[in-house]
């Protein structure tokens, strides 16, 4: 589901949804937008990866997460991350810009964990569905949106395993209805400590899931 862009928006099975809302776009523009997959697509066939073709034609379910949110969001979630990882407790941030937290910005500044969370792109870029253990980072000449390659299995582990940081309960590594409502619940009344960081996982744990699942890339754009 794709909404009026504010700042980073996430999307999964945007190639399908381009090509469904064709209107007056010209053939110029469409060979654009797939050769964005053709690169990614080459680039992980370089690394002797399986290669990604993305799905033309894909409808995804829709459980109520937010498709886009300012760019400083994402970081209230890696610092939750990065701080359960070096194991200090996480606590709700409490400053003007979590990107300035200590942890976090040592590991942005030189990073040890080389999470597929933390260490990505803030505005662009893909997470893919194929299971590589460290991100991967494209030559200038592979032409790779973003710089930065994640993958969706390592994403989503990464986010099961800080969901419980955050107050979020997993059933069988799902939502379970009651969870689903109250993460909803949440956000609509604004109340939770941990809002910003639930809000930004629940989208990336949508988004990875359905990744994994329909086999198309994420997209940051």
């Amino acid at each position: 589901m794709v909404g009026t862009k504010m700042g980073l928006l996430i999307i999964v099975g945007d190639l399908a949804e381009f090509l469904y809302n064709l209107d007056n776009t010209d053939e110029e523009e469409i060979e654009d937008y797939k050769e964005i997959y053709r690169s990614l697509d080459r680039f992980l066939l370089r690394c002797g990866l399986p290669g990604h073709k993305k799905p033309e034609s894909v409808e995804l379910p829709y459980r109520g997460e937010s498709d886009n949110f300012s760019y400083s969001s994402i970081h209230y979630l890696r610092r939750a991350y990065v701080h359960m990882c070096k194991g200090f407790e996480v606590i709700p941030f409490d400053g003007e810009y979590a990107s300035k937290d200590r942890l976090l910005a040592a590991e942005y500044d030189s990073p040890s964990i080389y999470s597929h969370l933390v260490y990505h792109s803030d505005c662009e870029g893909f997470y893919v569905p194929v299971n590589f253990p460290s991100p991967l980072i494209p030559a200038v000449e592979d032409d790779v949106l973003g710089g930065i390659v994640g993958s969706s299995y390592c994403l989503l582990r990464e986010l099961v395993s800080v969901a419980p940081f955050l107050d979020i309960q997993l059933e069988g590594g799902d939502l379970s209805e009651y969870m689903l409502k109250k993460l909803l619940i949440d956000r609509e009344r604004d109340c939770h400590p941990f809002k910003i960081e639930r809000m930004v996982w629940f989208t990336l744990f949508e988004c990875a899931r359905k990744s994994i699942e329909y086999k198309t890339a994420i997209r940051f754009g």
